[in-house]
């Protein structure tokens, strides 16, 4: 399985797939005639299984980024609008 059709099936970036590769959680098989990675079934389902168990963590994370970009936004308007910015 390629990695595109990886990212499609789990949501994950490409980036955060190379990553579970380098902590371990998966290891693709590379093609030795263009060094392409292979994902089997096994790292297939590792990935769900992870996305899945950690899923409110990463809603969670979501739900901050949110109110901590308002915040932001507020605080910057409150400093233009005072000239400190």
């Amino acid at each position: 399985m390629k990695i595109s059709e990886v990212m499609k099936v789990t949501g994950l970036t490409k980036k955060a797939i190379y990553y579970f590769e380098d902590e371990g959680l998966i290891s693709p098989q590379k093609d030795i005639e263009n060094s392409y990675r292979r994902y089997s079934e096994k790292d297939l389902h590792r990935l769900v299984q992870f996305v899945l168990s950690h899923q409110t963590i990463f809603e969670d994370m979501d739900k901050y980024m949110v109110i901590l970009s308002s915040r932001f936004q507020k605080y910057r308007a409150l400093l233009t609008s005072s000239g400190l910015a």
